[in-house]
């Protein structure tokens, strides 16, 4: 084979694949059609929901995330505060640093017991056959809970 015909055969090959790409942009579906179903995902599949506990699930995660959301949002102030003295060469006084300690736990012991709340709340409006579906579906949750928080790449800072 050529010098000549190799260039040939790529060339036509690189066209090709630009056409398909310029094609698959134009022709596929827009984005607001690709997104997020409410009535098709992972917990409603697992759990077997039925529309309307399908909506009562939806409407106990969004209220949970609003609330972890703003307890995250405050937890961040108060670490901020935490390690501020680290940055000014500061030695804090024990007593401010104790009464932050103290937020930080409140803090996060409010984000356990708003998730619990939110599982039992889950838990209340299934029917007993979905129950060994939960259980799974709980597992899963911590799981992702528990490892979406560890460290992703495990290198120092």
């Amino acid at each position: 084979m050529s010098k000549l015909s190799f260039y040939k055969i790529t060339s036509i090959v690189l066209f090709i694949l630009n056409i398909a790409l310029i094609l698959y942009l134009f022709f596929k579906p827009p984005f607001s059609q690709r997104g997020w179903n409410p009535n098709d995902h992972p917990a409603k599949r697992e759990m077997n929901l039925t529309d309307e506990q399908n909506e009562l699930f939806l409407s106990s995660a969004s209220k949970h995330k609003i609330k972890i959301k703003e307890l995250n949002s405050n937890l961040h102030k108060v670490l901020n505060e935490y390690f501020e003295p680290l940055e000014a060469m500061n030695n804090p006084a024990s007593a401010t640093q104790d009464s932050l300690l103290v937020q930080i736990q409140m803090l996060e012991r409010q984000k356990l017991d708003i998730t619990y709340n939110h599982f039992e709340e889950i838990k209340s409006f299934l029917k007993p056959e979905q129950l060994n579906a939960y259980n799974q579906f709980i597992s899963k949750a911590l799981m992702k809970i528990l490892n979406g928080n560890a460290h992703k790449n495990d290198k120092p800072f």
